[in-house]
């Protein structure tokens, strides 16, 4: 029995990488836009079950709509998050904020856990996130590795004073957790500044690397 032709083992051949390479074009276009379809519904489905049931009948919406309505729990909570903003902004809700701060800061193993998830988000929503002023590179844990970090605040006057004038504060956080890591000092000529904003930098850092600002194509993966 005779072999195909040259040609046309290598037309086949053309062929077959060329639907190779479309479908895994089209699994980078679709996996992510799938999964974050997927991820959104199952959140709202999830908030929907803690919440609706606790709303009284003739206020679910879903009552008098022929289709269901997802997404009321969630619309709900946003609603509560914000009115507790806004009572808490003024003196009253202040106070109060402040009597449940020192309970939960002086009861025993429950502050450990109260004082990191408070610290985590106001570094992710307060204003700390604005205190880191620049994105940089810094020798860390030896000369030879290089580590992402954010420029802090002005030096302390007794560090300048004990140790050097150059010294400059960089926060190296822990990925992929980054509300933990070490406050380091390092001379002015070992940091590298970074063309990063500070946003794009904790994106790296909480995805471990994988998640970049740079734009990808499908078309590239041959």
């Amino acid at each position: 029995m005779e072999s195909a032709p040259p040609l046309k083992r290598s037309l086949a051949q053309h062929v077959a990488h060329k639907l190779k390479n479309y479908f895994i074009a089209g699994i980078l276009v679709t996996a992510p836009v799938g999964l974050t379809v997927y991820i959104v519904w199952s959140v709202l489905r999830w908030v929907d079950e803690q919440i609706v049931p606790l709303i009284p009948g003739y206020f679910q919406i879903d009552q008098y709509l022929p289709i269901e309505f997802p997404g009321l729990g969630l619309i709900i909570v946003l609603c509560g998050l914000t009115v507790i903003g806004a009572v808490t902004a003024n003196f009253l809700g202040q106070f109060f904020v402040r009597i449940g701060d020192k309970v939960f800061t002086r009861t025993p193993i429950i502050r450990s856990l109260y004082g990191l998830l408070k610290q985590s988000a106001e570094m992710l929503f307060g204003d700390k996130r604005q205190a880191f002023r620049q994105v940089v590179l810094v020798p860390y844990p030896t000369e030879h590795s290089m580590v992402i970090g954010f420029i802090t605040g002005p030096t302390h006057r007794h560090i300048r004073e004990a140790a050097s004038n150059d010294l400059v504060g960089v926060f190296v956080p822990f990925s992929p957790i980054p509300t933990t890591g070490f406050l380091l000092y390092f001379r002015q000529e070992q940091i590298r500044p970074l063309r990063l904003s500070v946003e794009e930098a904790w994106k790296l850092i909480f995805s471990t690397g994988l998640v970049t600002s740079e734009p990808t194509s499908a078309a590239n993966h041959h």
